[in-house]
């Protein structure tokens, strides 16, 4: 788990400028600039958290993950059915809430996001390159951060957890990125897909509790 804040941490630091605790109050302005379309998170905390000021980090920066790997099985969860006809929504909040209870207990509490376990689901986040994106821009992974994370700054004052990643796969679906915009601005977007709790690491030692199978972006 330490070695997860670290690392995330790193990367955060360089995606956004670095502002001190007193000023994390100053919320950052979402910022496109891909392919696909920006969003909010329908939560007003996220929404908050992503006004203001523009945020700039260094080109090349990443969050390694050269193949994942389970760690532990995770109780109570019964795979879902995706049903593209009824989307569910789903934010960092809720999952931030239910990960409490899964730290001290390992499981998942019932009628939360356990039930989503397989499900379609919506939800909004920052992209965070996992390996750099190809000369056209395409990236066939990435994360998907919690925006009141990436955007506040200070991660010190404000440290990730495995409820603020999650690991999204592109699968067959196209997805483009302007390679500039990425490593200027921090990127929101809202994307649909298929939603797993899973306890994996990948070959680097980031650990992540959740994955995407990425369906579409929309606004």
């Amino acid at each position: 788990m330490l070695r997860f804040v670290r690392l995330v941490s790193i990367l955060l630091l360089a995606m956004a400028t670095f502002i001190t605790c007193e000023n994390v109050s100053d919320a950052p302005q979402i910022l496109s600039g891909t392919n696909a379309s920006p969003s909010t998170e329908t939560s007003s905390e996220t929404t908050q958290a992503v006004t203001g000021a523009k945020k700039q980090h260094g080109v090349g920066d990443v969050v390694r993950a050269r193949g994942t790997k389970k760690t532990a099985e995770i109780s109570g969860l019964s795979l879902k059915q995706a049903d593209w006809n009824d989307v569910q929504p789903l934010t960092f909040r809720a999952l931030t809430k239910d990960y409490r209870t899964y730290r001290k207990s390992k499981t998942f509490p019932e009628g939360g996001i356990s039930g989503h376990h397989g499900a379609a689901v919506r939800i909004s986040g920052a992209i965070m390159p996992i390996d750099s994106p190809g000369p056209d821009g395409e990236m066939q992974r990435f994360w998907l951060a919690n925006p009141k994370v990436v955007m506040a700054g200070c991660v010190f004052c404000n440290p990730p957890t495995l409820a603020d990643l999650i690991y999204v796969e592109t699968g067959e679906i196209p997805f483009k990125v302007d390679r500039e915009e990425l490593y200027r601005s921090v990127i929101v977007l809202k994307l649909t897909g298929r939603f797993f709790i899973e306890s994996m690491q990948t070959d680097d030692g980031v650990e992540y509790l959740f994955r995407l199978n990425l369906k579409e972006v929309s606004e």
